[in-house]
């Protein structure tokens, strides 16, 4: 029984370091080529987020939630311009990945990881 409990114990450390440590952070994505974006997550529930693809450049401000392993970020309506690209990152989900990675919904192939 207590080989048992001692195990047990040894077990614990291994499965804190795999959880994040924290959502908030300055994360960079990772995965897509010719892209490059950046998502801030400030511990307020506030975020800032840029895009940048060739001559396109997209930026939005607005608040962050979590709800389980979903992260949601809701832009500013005053960040969109009416016929701007921003108005499609209105609203954008991310799943919480097991090594802390924030994986869009939309895109299986590129993920936001935290800067070291």
């Amino acid at each position: 029984m207590t080989r048992w409990m001692l195990a047990a114990v040894l077990m614990v450390p291994a499965a804190v370091v795999a959880a994040p440590q924290g959502l908030p952070g300055h994360y960079y994505l990772s995965g897509m080529t010719e892209v490059g974006s950046e998502l801030l997550l400030r511990a307020d529930g506030r975020y800032r987020w840029m895009l940048a693809y060739g001559a396109l450049d997209l930026a939005v401000e607005g608040s962050w939630t979590r709800s389980g392993d979903t992260l949601t970020l809701v832009a500013d309506p005053d960040m969109l311009a009416e016929d701007g690209m921003e108005s499609i990152f209105a609203r954008m989900e991310l799943t919480i990945a097991k090594d802390g990675a924030l994986v869009p919904v939309e895109n299986l192939r590129g993920a936001y990881r935290k800067a070291e």
